[in-house]
């Protein structure tokens, strides 16, 4: 079976309200299209799922793929699992075809291997999913040679052999065709736009550098640009979110792209996570001077001892500092804080509380408690503390110390 044999239909299930653009199956969809092949984007974000069956009778595809993008709420008491929501959606698509199911998205890839065992879906691809997925098109009889791929053989879960090959930043570019943006726009969504992939840093915590790889990939400023004046022409002005594990995971792009923002005198507002270290005050106002309405500052704690616990690579008066830019250049900053890492107490509470209050933030995102992710740095830490088996399924939420966490981190909090 050749490439122009397969009709392809890509699906976002996402349900949730309001409605998020998948800009990861977006990237699929061009790229597929790219190579003469047929795709359609089903979107459960704007469409539901009310005539899903009727596109699969019609279209006979021979490959449905299925974005995952989260796989829980992530919130300590609830603990909300979406996986049973794609796991139903693999049985509901069987009722009507034989084709072959896969999975992807950074959802996915955090957990690959369980999460293929539990939905029963045929493939799953780790990481960035263009190449692998073209390749699986022709590969559907061999899924041993396709690049980071997982796969079940006689019952048994198998992995291939995984590629450090991703694709370059020439190819990171998006014509925004694939999605109804009209019905987005109706029901108050974020729009995301990309200005690089990958993620060097040592977060605890953080699955990002296993998912989107350690190398980084900077797109052409100019190239966003296009991207943005694309969006502003489907009606979006505001709401717009980088999506990069960091704006300015590298401070020199940053500041290229916010510079060649304002050159464009193009007007559109738009938010980003950033990292204080090495930032001054001339990014702050180019970013400002680009349309950035708020910066969220991604700092997790403001004790000392709780950013060196989380691997954090700045310091408590690297915060202040940023800070007091952001009040110098009029621009807005919210602060997430994530409370119940190693070494939380009542005293690094409050430390990272009053400081954080003392800045006179515009806005302070707090959440309580940390998932725990395979091959994390908190994972381990987790199995050497004895606090995990390191054969237990992560499928089901696990938080570090939990117990404490709920009785008395919480408590502090609130």
């Amino acid at each position: 079976m050749t490439k122009d044999d397969h009709n392809v239909i890509l699906i976002n299930p996402n349900p949730i309200r309001p409605a998020i653009p998948p800009i990861g199956l977006e990237y699929l969809y061009e790229y597929l299209l790219r190579y003469g092949i047929q795709a359609h984007l089903y979107d459960f974000g704007v469409d539901g799922d009310r005539s899903l069956a009727t596109l699969i009778d019609a279209l006979h595809p021979s490959v449905i793929g299925i974005s995952v993008r989260n796989i829980d709420d992530g919130h300590l008491f609830h603990k909300r699992s979406y996986l049973t929501h794609i796991r139903d959606l693999v049985f509901r698509i069987r009722k009507h075809t034989n084709a072959k199911i896969c999975l992807g998205g950074v959802g996915y890839s955090i957990m690959p291997e369980s999460i293929l065992r539990f939905t029963q879906a045929d493939f799953g691809i780790i990481g960035e999913g263009e190449m692998s997925f073209l390749d699986l098109l022709n590969n559907l009889s061999h899924p041993e040679n396709v690049a980071n791929l997982v796969y079940f053989n006689n019952g048994e879960i198998r992995t291939s052999i995984k590629t450090v090959d991703f694709l370059d930043s020439g190819q990171l570019n998006l014509k925004r065709v694939s999605l109804q943006y009209g019905k987005y726009l109706d029901g108050g969504s974020i729009f995301n736009i990309q200005t690089l992939r990958g993620c060097n840093r040592n977060c605890l915590f953080c699955s990002e550098p296993e998912v989107l790889g350690r190398k980084l990939r900077f797109r052409d400023p100019l190239s966003v640009i296009e991207e943005m004046h694309r969006l502003k022409e489907l009606g979006v002005v505001s709401k717009l979110y980088f999506v990069d594990s960091e704006y300015n995971v590298n401070n020199v792009h940053a500041q290229k792209m916010a510079e060649e923002i304002i050159a464009s005198g193009l007007k559109v507002s738009w938010n980003c996570y950033m990292n204080p270290l090495g930032v001054d005050r001339e990014l702050i106002h180019a970013v400002k001077m680009a349309g950035c309405d708020m910066i969220v500052w991604g700092v997790e704690a403001a004790s000392e001892s709780m950013l060196h616990s989380l691997q954090k690579d700045f310091f408590v008066d690297d915060i202040f500092r940023v800070n007091q830019l952001c009040r110098a250049e009029e621009q807005k900053a919210a602060y997430t804080l994530l409370f119940g890492g190693p070494g939380e107490c009542e005293k690094t509470i409050r430390e990272s509380y009053h400081a954080i209050r003392s800045m006179h933030a515009d806005h302070v995102f707090i959440s309580c408690g940390i998932r725990i992710f395979p091959r994390t740095d908190l994972y381990r830490r987790a199995i050497s503390d004895g606090d995990l088996d390191e054969k237990q399924d992560l499928i089901e939420p696990v938080y570090y110390n939990e117990r404490y966490v709920r009785d008395v981190v919480y408590s502090e909090v609130t």
